[in-house]
């Protein structure tokens, strides 16, 4: 098995946290609106590709390094390589391809503001345990094992004192 090109963040930067960042899950929802009632909704696929808006500033010796990485590394932007993108916590190290050929105005003083899509097929989402462990202490700062003695607490010492007479 082969490797994927890497993002040459030693010659190009990385995509940084700026206005034109964003992050578009994907859409895997089906909706049937009925004339009459409640529309129906479902779930078509489990996971799907996470679109990526990045724009980035490159200096002009920068852009012609992208230029050439996209022709002749990347397979004129249609092949997989790996890029670090921001998942909402941290920079990840993803398996990502441009779904559409960049776009690049020139701005004043020389500088191109390089924008593209990237999507990836990895899953973003966190596993189950760490999204219930996040909901469970969310705001609080207590632990899981806080928030486990004072359920226990709630439910079988001030429930039942409440309950019975």
């Amino acid at each position: 098995m082969t490797s994927l090109p890497a993002w040459p963040d030693y010659a190009l930067p990385a995509p940084p946290l700026n206005d034109g960042y964003a992050v578009t899950l994907a859409d895997n929802l089906q909706r049937t609106d009925f004339e009459q009632g409640e529309s129906r909704q479902r779930n078509i696929f489990r996971s799907g590709a996470t679109q990526y808006s990045i724009t980035w500033p490159m200096t002009p010796q920068q852009f012609d390094i992208f230029k050439g990485v996209l022709r002749w590394i990347l397979c004129d932007g249609n092949g997989w390589f790996t890029m670090p993108v921001f998942d909402g916590q941290d920079y990840v190290t993803r398996k990502v391809r441009f779904i559409k050929q960049p776009m690049a105005p020139k701005r004043d003083g020389g500088e191109w503001m390089t924008s593209a899509i990237v999507e990836t097929m990895d899953d973003i989402a966190p596993d189950q345990t760490s999204t219930i462990a996040a909901l469970l202490t969310f705001g609080s700062g207590e632990t899981v094992q806080d928030f486990v003695a004072r359920f226990h607490d709630a439910v079988h010492v001030s429930l039942p004192a409440a309950v019975l007479p």
